[in-house]
């Protein structure tokens, strides 16, 4: 990586790109009774961490476990010592990084090259250098793909599929999105351990005036065509996008 050359500055990049691809993949085996092992079988890492980030909004980050003995029973401990700091690699890292290293392994396409001249060593070898330091603090974390979970799962009621959800060890509420159809649940941790599932979706009034009754509609589905049936009339409503005219001075 210290060469000044640029086609063995361009292998380095190479080797970099990879190893950003090796953590997300094994960081990815820890969710594999989360989801389907054809889903984790993305292998660009930024579509592979965005598909973990939705079974975990925690999965790039970072993390200090530490251990005590509690002063009483069912109380936090007092005194803490701490174990250790994980490192991870996070998403707009990854951003930043994985498609600006590609470019350097391509010929430049006629539209960049029209542009100006190719990235020159230098860049090439600070940008190296700047992703270089964040895996080598990725690596010397003093622990390594912590996965502590509290998990629930229910069946999509839209689609069928098992959908997958964790909750966050502060007992708040997390969201869940089925994997399959994208629709999102909120789910709630209760106190004896147990999970209420709520399906995030709108209220929309039925189109018969003289029922006007509200149908539950996942919030991703609300878009124009999308059709309904009443189920205390029968009438069949759909959203459309419309045009009025403009009054006064509104």
């Amino acid at each position: 990586m210290e060469s000044t050359d640029t086609n063995r500055l361009r292998y380095a990049a190479l080797e970099l790109r990879m190893a950003l691809e090796a953590l997300v993949y094994e960081r990815a085996k820890h969710y594999a009774t989360d989801t389907s092992w054809n889903k984790l079988s993305k292998w660009q890492p930024k579509k592979l961490l965005r598909l973990l980030l939705e079974v975990d909004p925690h999965a790039d980050k970072d993390a200090i476990i530490s251990i005590g003995e509690p002063d009483q029973e069912g109380q936090p401990a007092s005194i803490m010592h701490c174990l250790g700091r994980e490192r991870v690699l996070k998403l707009e890292e990854i951003d930043s990084f994985y498609d600006r290293l590609g470019s350097y392994l391509h010929t430049p396409t006629k539209a960049q090259a029209d542009a100006g001249a190719p990235e020159s060593a230098g860049k090439i070898l600070a940008k190296c250098r700047e992703l270089a330091a964040i895996l080598k603090e990725v690596f010397e974390s003093q622990i390594i793909n912590s996965d502590f979970k509290i998990s629930s799962e229910i069946k999509c009621v839209r689609c069928g599929a098992k959908v997958y959800g964790r909750l966050p060890p502060s007992m708040e509420d997390s969201v869940a999105t089925c994997l399959e159809c994208q629709a999102q649940y909120r789910v709630m941790s209760l106190p004896d351990g147990q999970a209420e599932w709520q399906p995030i979706t709108q209220p929309l009034q039925c189109s018969n005036k003289e029922c006007m009754e509200e149908a539950w509609i996942f919030q991703q589905d609300i878009k124009p065509g999308i059709k309904w049936k009443c189920r205390k009339c029968g009438q069949q409503s759909r959203i459309i996008l419309g045009i009025s005219p403009v009054l006064g001075d509104e």
